[in-house]
């Protein structure tokens, strides 16, 4: 009996759930973490060891900054061939700007599609000379690293030393390009080689960045 005379009750408790917090991928080797942002789901660099990576669901515009970055902010916004038909959701573009502010800040590398205008508006130096060692632009093809089309890529490196980025090469055919991406899916057209995020990181992870590199 409780003290209003009731018999006992038949109600349970609840207990609230404690909120879900995003966890850090530990560091297992010691090796200097490595942010990733802007990945999809089904992406390579989450299988590898000492990376932190933001999908796009964990949503990039959250992260803080405190370790060297790799980038792939949405870049439909940002291409000379999709932006006149494409419908960004609110904060895509956000992001563009978001990612190169941490990579000039924190060192790291961005990604995107060559002739990116992401590059006029976040006042990045574009390929070509390079007039700083340690904040500079390069043009690449991700066949190098096993993509099955050329994609001409464009990367903004901050604070890594261009005396460490050594290139892979290969030839590569016009025609090879033109028939393979129309059968590609989209997912197969942006998916990142898996050589390639172990590049990337792999250059990050040197980064001597200082403050206030531009």
């Amino acid at each position: 009996m409780d003290h209003r005379g009731r018999g006992p009750s038949n109600r349970t408790s609840i207990q609230q759930k404690p909120p879900k917090v995003k966890m850090r991928r530990p560091n297992p080797t010691g090796k200097r973490i490595v942010a990733v942002l802007c990945t999809s789901h089904r992406t390579p660099y989450k299988h590898l060891t000492d990376v932190e990576v933001w999908d796009r669901k964990a949503d990039a515009l959250n992260y803080a900054g405190g370790h060297p970055i790799v980038a792939h902010p949405p870049c439909r916004a940002w291409s000379i061939y999709t932006r006149h038909q494409s419908k960004p959701s609110q904060g895509e573009k956000d992001l563009g700007i978001k990612c190169t502010q941490l990579a000039r800040r924190n060192g790291g590398i961005i990604e995107q599609p060559a002739h990116s205008l992401l590059w006029e508006a976040a006042g990045l130096p574009h390929p070509g000379k390079i007039h700083n060692p340690l904040s500079y632009s390069l043009e690449i093809c991700q066949e190098w690293w096993g993509h099955p089309c050329i994609k001409r890529t464009w990367l903004y490196f901050s604070g890594i030393p261009i005396t460490l980025v050594n290139l892979p090469f290969c030839l590569h055919s016009i025609q090879k390009y033109s028939s393979t991406w129309a059968n590609l899916t989209p997912h197969q057209r942006s998916a990142t080689p898996p050589l390639f995020a172990q590049w990337l990181v792999d250059l990050a992870r040197q980064s001597t960045q200082p403050a206030g590199i531009s």
